[in-house]
C-alpha cells in the first residue's frame, strides 16, 4: 500500500515512513493483550473495535489488526519495535509477568544461532529482546538509538491524536524473507521505481533500504524454503516523497496500479 508523502514535506525522493502494518488475526482479544497489554501499543479509542484493531505505535506508527481472518496473518521476516530504555524496562517487566500469567509469548535469542530461547532470569538483563507471539510473528524489541529517538520523539515530526501514553516509540525496521538470489533484483525495483536508497552486502544476500527519517529501515534478507507463492494479504503502508513522477515511471512501464479499499 503506497500513501502520499507527509503533508508539508518537500517533494523529495525517497521513503518518508513506514506508517502502518497490517496482520489480520482469528481472536482480536488476543491481539489486544499482546499489541496493548505487552508491547505497550495504544488502540485508538476512536477506531470501532468490531472492525478493525488501530493500536498506535508511538506517535507516528501504527499495528493494523482485523479479525477477518480464518488463519491468522504471519509476516514474513521480522518486526523491530524501538523503546526508551525505561520503556524496554516496562516491557521486560510485563513480559515475566505476562508469560506467568499464560500469554502465548516465547523468547529468542536473537545473537546466539545455537540457542532458539533465553532463560526467564536473563530478561531484565538484555537491552534488546526477541518474542514470538501468539500469532506466529517474530518482534525484535530494543533501546532506540540517537537518530531513531530524535525522529519519533519530535513534535514538529508529527502527533497522532490519541497516541500520548504509548510505551513504545514506533516500528524501526521491517525485515522480509525472499527466495535465493532474489534481494538484489527486489531492492532495485524500489531504487528505480520509489528512487529508495539501497544498500547490499558484501555476500549479496541482504538488501537494505533507508528512510529520508534516518529512523527506519526495510530489510530483504534471503532465505532457504521460502514459501514466495503463500499470499496471506497482510501488507506494510508506506509514506513517498515525490508521488507524481512515481507515478509516471509505474505507468510507463505498464505496471497495474490498484487502489486499496478500507
Amino acid at each position: 500500500e503506497i500513501l502520499l508523502t507527509m503533508e508539508g514535506e518537500k517533494k523529495q525522493p525517497g521513503l518518508y515512513l513506514l506508517e502502518h502494518l497490517n496482520l489480520d488475526v482469528e481472536d482480536q482479544e488476543s491481539a489486544e493483550d499482546f499489541y496493548c497489554k505487552f508491547l505497550g501499543c495504544m488502540r485508538v479509542a476512536s477506531r470501532p473495535r468490531e472492525a478493525t484493531l488501530h493500536s498506535n505505535c508511538g506517535y507516528l506508527t501504527q499495528f493494523h489488526t482485523g479479525d477477518k481472518m480464518k488463519r491468522s496473518q504471519q509476516w514474513r521476516g521480522e518486526i523491530e519495535i524501538v523503546y526508551s530504555s525505561a520503556g524496554l524496562q516496562e516491557v521486560q517487566n510485563r513480559l515475566k509477568r505476562m508469560i506467568k500469567q499464560g500469554l502465548k509469548i516465547s523468547t529468542k535469542d536473537r545473537h546466539n544461532r545455537n540457542s532458539n530461547r533465553f532463560e526467564k532470569e536473563e530478561i531484565s538483563h538484555r537491552r534488546d529482546i526477541s518474542v514470538i507471539g501468539p500469532n506466529g510473528n517474530t518482534f525484535f524489541l530494543r533501546e532506540a538509538n540517537d537518530s531513531q529517538s530524535a525522529f519519533f520523539e519530535n513534535p514538529r515530526n508529527g502527533y497522532r491524536k490519541f497516541s500520548k501514553g504509548s510505551l513504545p516509540l514506533g516500528i524501526s525496521s521491517i525485515t522480509i524473507f525472499c527466495a535465493k538470489n532474489t534481494s538484489k533484483s527486489i531492492s532495485k525495483f524500489y531504487l528505480d521505481i520509489f528512487q529508495f536508497p539501497v544498500r547490499y552486502d558484501h555476500e549479496d544476500t541482504k538488501a537494505t533500504i533507508f528512510a529520508n527519517n534516518m529512523a527506519q529501515e526495510i530489510h530483504f534478507v534471503e532465505k532457504k524454503d521460502i514459501d514466495v507463492d503463500a499470499d496471506n494479504e497482510e501488507h506494510m503502508a508506506i509514506y513517498i516523497g515525490n508521488f507524481e513522477s512515481c507515478f509516471k515511471r509505474c505507468e510507463s512501464l505498464g505496471i497495474i496500479w490498484v487502489l486499496l479499499q478500507h
